[in-house]
């Protein structure tokens, strides 16, 4: 019976809440959303929020509390199995947070992006079905992670960072193929910033990358080499 139970059941998310269902049914509901805790003489602000895996069988909460002055006093992320148990968590306290924006969960695979409160110094790792943890991106490499495509096969991430270069942040677009831990940068010639645009990734399960910033379309092999650009108008 219990085997039935985990075939059978899986966890969906309409807005601030999580419904685990079995077949059509809804045997149970998970709401979260924004609280108050009484503290050391003062009320702390707790903001929880999730994410669900594309399978369904996976879910995350994330868990920021604040002081009344807006101050980040610790943030937390625990992720789940559809049985509610939990596989995963980490919690930081003052000056440094878990983004809840680039933190995410896949089929067979957990991602975590750590940062100081101004999302500035970030550190991403990743778990994988094993629960084993692997430091994808070390704090102090990149000023900043503005966002991350994976391939649907969890084995290739490619980012969009930042990194100071003559006193201004440059664009960079950053590759790893998990499996074997190769990687490589490259260094985008147009400043995103100053253009206030921004840049698209997709990698596909060959470890291909196309990396789209406006109409130009740039195409790099999983080892680095930029082997097609052209201008693409929708």
């Amino acid at each position: 019976m219990f085997i039935l139970f985990l075939i059978a059941t899986l966890v969906y998310q309409t807005g601030d809440t999580l419904l685990f269902m079995e077949r059509d049914s809804i045997i149970e509901r998970w709401i979260v959303g924004e609280s108050v805790e009484e503290g050391d003489s003062i009320q702390i602000q707790v903001i929880r929020r999730a994410k669900v895996s594309p399978d369904n069988k996976f879910f995350l909460i994330h868990e920021e509390k604040r002081s009344p002055d807006y101050k980040h006093l610790q943030s937390k992320v625990s992720f789940y199995d559809r049985t509610k148990k939990v596989l995963w968590n980490d919690a930081y306290e003052d000056s440094t947070r878990i983004l809840f924006e680039l933190s995410n969960i896949y089929d067979s695979l957990f991602v975590v992006v750590v940062s100081d409160i101004f999302g500035r110094d970030p550190e991403l790792y990743v778990i994988d079905g094993s629960l084993q943890k692997m430091t994808v991106i070390e704090k102090d490499e990149w000023m900043r992670i503005l966002s991350y495509a994976l391939s649907p096969n969890c084995r290739f991430l490619a980012s969009h960072t930042r990194r100071l270069r003559f006193r201004k942040p440059w664009d960079y677009i950053y590759f790893i193929d998990l499996r074997t831990e190769k990687s490589w940068e490259y260094l985008f010639p147009t400043c995103v910033s100053c253009k206030r645009a921004s840049i698209t990734l997709d990698v596909d399960n060959n470890g291909q990358v196309e990396v789209v910033y406006k109409a130009e379309h740039r195409i790099f092999s999983k080892e680095g080499e930029l082997i097609d650009i052209f201008l693409k108008v929708e």
